[in-house]
């Protein structure tokens, strides 16, 4: 019984149940121009309604391949539930280029430095899993 109890207050919420949610963005979502800032809310559509999100954090693309960062947290359905969970979004990597970007001799000869990373785009249709707890 002491074993349990002890458990129980060393773990805390540790057996909380986690509970996946596919979201797909209502509408077209791109990390490109000046837009994009944190505190800027983004509604995603799920199984169960609309949830909106808060970008809690936001850094943009920048030369030698940094791709576009941006999480997504706060979320909240219609009827104004709150949801713990993160959204971590990252721009892809240049298909072609990033070899560049990868090799040193390119890197130091300043070849690298000219390519930009990848912005976020998330389109209507397009999935994202993470969990929330219940």
């Amino acid at each position: 019984m002491r074993l349990l109890l002890v458990l129980i207050l060393l773990c805390g919420t540790a057996f909380a149940g986690e509970v996946l949610i596919k979201a797909s963005p209502v509408s077209e979502f791109k990390t490109t121009g000046k837009n994009v800032h944190e505190g800027d809310e983004v509604s995603f559509k799920t199984d169960s309604g609309i949830i909106t999100g808060e970008i809690t954090h936001y850094e943009p693309n920048g030369f030698f391949g940094k791709n576009a960062e941006i999480t997504i947290g706060n979320f909240r359905t219609q009827d104004g539930k709150n949801l713990k969970g993160e959204m971590y979004l990252t721009g892809g990597q240049h298909k072609v280029l990033q070899e560049y970007m990868d090799s040193p001799v390119d890197v130091l000869q300043g070849y690298g430095g000219v390519i930009r990373g990848s912005e976020v785009i998330l389109e209507p249709g397009d999935v994202i899993e993470f969990f929330t707890e219940e």
